[in-house]
């Protein structure tokens, strides 16, 4: 059992070691060392700032969309307050508090 386990060992130490090798000289010339080799899974994936940009210009359209809803609501609500008919009055108010 003894002698398994360190076959074992052995050869996961020789896997992890050649794993980490340098590149060779072929593939060192298409990849620059500063910069790493793109994966296949991760090439349509924002980078992290870029994802970051995409948020803060979805919160700025839906605070947009939320202030011209706001505006809309109350010239709803100024509309109503102009109306004689008390029915026709508070049916638009209800539908205007629905809003909220």
């Amino acid at each position: 059992m003894k002698r398994v386990c360190s076959v074992v060992f052995s050869l996961f130490v020789a896997v992890t070691s050649w794993g980490q090798t340098k590149p060779s000289a072929a593939a060192a010339s298409t990849t620059p060392l500063n910069q790493p080799a793109p994966s296949a899974g991760l090439q349509d994936q924002p980078s992290p700032a870029d994802a970051n940009d995409l948020r803060m210009q979805r919160m700025l359209r839906l605070y947009g969309e939320l202030k011209a809803m706001r505006s809309k609501l109350d010239e709803m609500k100024a509309n109503a307050a102009k109306v004689n008919d008390p029915a026709l009055k508070q049916q638009l108010q209800l539908e205007n508090s629905c809003g909220q």
